[in-house]
């Protein structure tokens, strides 16, 4: 080793200073709060931003609920309460249980436009620190959603990552929901509405726009589970830290196993065989015209006319249910049918669908349910399809809940149904869940195994005898499954499930499926 050369040449001297303020850079960097990534979501009175807001939350998402925190404002002792009687009076703005009697105070606005103003500027300091008070809080978190209505008129938008606005498009739809809320005149609504921002200005200045003008979810839900992909595909890094954060103490078997259901538990082609015979007479019933017509239950117009819904509606590509309930009221409306047939056709769809599926269960499948759960494991179902664990009285004692492609708005394989897993599993266990402590199982090597690898999960690929194994990645899924981790199964076996982790971090695939 060469000396140490303590006689530096002037070129060679370091500045102390310089050294110095480095490192009183690097530790006020290191002493700064983590601080999640902030999504704004705004929209107007009836816009559906409730729902949009619901959605961000079922993937474990804090949210910031602005109303909510007016309300706890205004409560008996809140912070406001005290401010806006000591401005106002007691007898003039509080209820009968001490807190903020909203109504009055609504009619004191109407009555002397000024007061919003006076009230404003008390409330709205509450609530930034309220908010402020939230993302401390959730410092932790991959994203946090704050909920504000007046996200622009009050320049909040400056202090979010990116801005979600939830829109129904028409102004009708807006004003046909509004109008049904109990004590909502045309008068209020049209008050309401001059002191917002005109939505097509808001959609011009959000980043993301989420279209719920649908009378079904399912468009909704698929939009918002987009933007998460998103999100989630720019800070892969962020994301795998926060589902799977360095345990502070060794991670053992799973605590939550995941089983898809198609060609995992039960036998497809099987059912599917059967569903002709169970459906199509309730189609001659309740949609004769149609029936004579042609339409059955995989009839050629009946398949291609759900293959263009999914081009023309991608909102719905992932709801086979949705799908088929729109191709049966085409066909129904085309033939004049009554069109209250086809609820009935397509309920009976989803019940004969997961009754069929449960008589022809593999032979492993209850036995392997019933040894994981005397070891204390969660069980959960995760599925493309519309199977619904819960009609059967075999496996809905032996499942505790289960997502879908519906409840999620994608399908299996993007991080929308591994995150709401991961979410439910937490509330069920009512403590901390990372995701290395989720195995998956399923047949599905794209959806199920890369899904959830690039997740942070564990996972099994399910190789059944005589099956044939979906998702393939050109002969590399062996080479995948040996560098990951993942145990290539022939069957239902706790004991090849049931083990501890490897030691090294979760890795993304070559080819990530978020």
């Amino acid at each position: 080793l060469r000396p140490v050369d303590h006689k530096l040449t002037p070129s060679r001297r370091i500045d102390h200073c310089w050294v110095r303020s480095i490192l009183e850079a690097v530790m006020a960097s290191a002493a700064k709060k983590a601080a999640p990534f902030v999504v704004g979501l705004t929209g107007g009175i009836g816009m559906g931003k409730s729902a949009v807001a619901s959605h961000f939350r079922s993937f474990g998402f804090p949210v910031y609920d602005s109303d909510a925190a007016v309300h706890e404002l205004y409560s008996p002792g809140g912070k406001a309460t005290a401010a806006v009687a000591a401005r106002w009076g007691s007898e003039a703005v509080l209820g009968q249980n001490g807190g903020v009697d909203r109504t009055r105070l609504w009619h004191m606005i109407q009555e002397s436009p000024a007061v919003l103003k006076e009230l404003e500027a008390i409330v709205h300091p509450l609530v930034a620190e309220h908010r402020e008070e939230f993302l401390a809080r959730n410092a932790d978190a991959f994203l946090a959603v704050v909920d504000v209505p007046l996200l622009f008129e009050t320049g909040m938008e400056a202090q979010c990552d990116t801005v979600v606005v939830a829109s129904a498009i028409d102004p009708a739809i807006q004003r046909s929901r509004v109008l049904r809320r109990e004590g909502m005149t045309e008068e209020k609504l049209d008050q309401i509405l001059a002191k917002q921002m005109p939505d097509a200005t808001k959609r011009e200045r959000a980043d993301h726009i989420i279209n719920t003008s649908d009378v079904s979810m399912s468009p909704l839900r698929h939009q918002v589970a987009m933007v998460v992909k998103g999100l989630v595909g720019g800070r892969q890094k962020e994301f795998l830290e926060w589902v799977s954060p360095h345990p502070t103490t060794p991670i053992g078997v799973p605590k939550v196993v995941a089983l898809d259901l198609d060609d995992t538990i039960w036998d497809t082609d099987q059912w599917i065989n059967e569903m002709p015979g169970l459906v199509e007479p309730v189609i001659a019933e309740h949609l004769p015209k149609a029936y004579a017509a042609g339409t059955r239950y995989r009839d050629p117009q009946l398949l291609q006319t759900i293959a263009s819904l999914r081009k023309s509606v991608p909102g719905i590509a992932h709801d086979h249910a949705e799908l088929r309930r729109r191709a049966y009221l085409a066909a129904a409306s085309e033939a004049r049918d009554d069109v209250d047939g086809v609820d009935v056709v397509s309920a009976t769809y989803l019940q004969t669908r997961s009754e069929a599926a449960f008589r022809h269960l593999y032979a492993d499948t209850v036995p392997f349910l019933t040894e994981i759960r005397k070891r204390g494991v969660l069980i959960a179902a995760i599925s493309d399809g519309n199977g619904d664990v819960t009609r059967s009285p075999i496996l809905n004692p032996l499942f505790d809940f289960s997502v879908s492609a519906v409840s999620a708005g994608v399908d299996k394989g993007e991080v929308g149904q591994f995150l709401q897993l991961l979410t439910q599993g937490r509330e069920l266990l009512g403590q901390p869940l990372v995701a290395q402590e989720v195995m998956v199982i399923g047949d599905n090597f794209s959806k199920d195994v890369l899904g959830a690898v690039n997740c942070g999960m564990r996972a099994a690929w399910l190789r059944r005898e005589g099956g044939i194994p979906r998702g393939e990645l050109h002969g590399t899924e062996e080479d995948y499954c040996t560098q990951h981790n993942v145990p290539i199964i022939d069957g239902l076996h706790a004991d090849k499930v049931m083990v501890p982790p490897p030691t090294t971090r979760p890795s993304l695939s070559p080819t990530p499926r978020m």
